[in-house]
């Protein structure tokens, strides 16, 4: 019960319910069963997601080629531009961050997320909440593990969706003049090798835009 199959079975019998809806399903797989030839179901599963796919299309449906027209309710009834009817929608909401790329030499500094929640047990470059303190918290979070370091500028920014909320980050630069404490869930990976650990996609991006920037060939002067 593909998309196609839904919106054939929705505009065929008028159903006014948001496909999405388990109602609409039940309603969908009850005329599946009816209409059914005995020992042919491949066949009539495949005529009905072709039927879908090249005849009772989403927008301007073919009607006038539809070998089904003459059952179609929808069709009778004007219908067919507003059926199959889905529910909007919600909007996600969305989060800030900032991100901190901090380079000591040819590493640079990962942390690793708890396990169990969100990404558990992947790297990633340490972030803060972007509310408006975001600088004071990112300071606050470089003096909590003993690290020093010299802000150089700004990657720009970065947007991710997940499945419940928007992304967006902030990736800044910096040179580390203090390494910090050791710690199990964060560690100086080599820049080159990067790729090799378990990394959010996200770092993944944000360490392309940084090899980008750091690799890219100095201009060339005129003499």
């Amino acid at each position: 019960m593909d998309g196609n199959v839904a919106r054939v079975f929705s505009r065929l019998a008028a159903v006014e319910i948001p496909v999405q809806d388990p109602g609409a399903k039940r309603l969908f797989w009850g005329l599946a069963e009816a209409l059914l030839p005995k020992g042919r179901a491949g066949d009539f599963n495949q005529a009905l997601m072709e039927l879908g796919a090249t005849v009772c299309v989403p927008r301007q449906p073919r009607c006038p080629s539809c070998p089904v027209a003459r059952f179609c309710v929808a069709r009778e009834k004007g219908w067919t531009a507003r059926l199959p009817i889905r529910t909007p929608r919600k909007a996600l909401p969305e989060r800030r961050e900032i991100v901190a790329l901090v380079a000591r030499g040819d590493t640079l500094l990962l942390r690793r997320r708890p396990e169990g929640g969100l990404l558990g047990g992947l790297w990633e470059f340490p972030s803060v909440p972007d509310e408006g303190r975001g600088g004071r918290l990112l300071g606050s979070f470089f003096r909590l593990h003993g690290l020093s370091a010299n802000p150089e500028g700004s990657l720009g920014a970065f947007r991710h969706v997940f499945t419940h909320f928007r992304l967006e980050v902030e990736a800044r630069t910096f040179s580390a003049a203090r390494p910090g404490r050791e710690e199990a869930a964060r560690r100086w990976v080599d820049a080159a090798t990067l790729d090799e650990l378990p990394v959010t996609r996200l770092t993944r991006r944000i360490h392309e835009a940084w090899k980008a920037r750091t690799l890219a060939p100095l201009p060339l002067f005129e003499r």
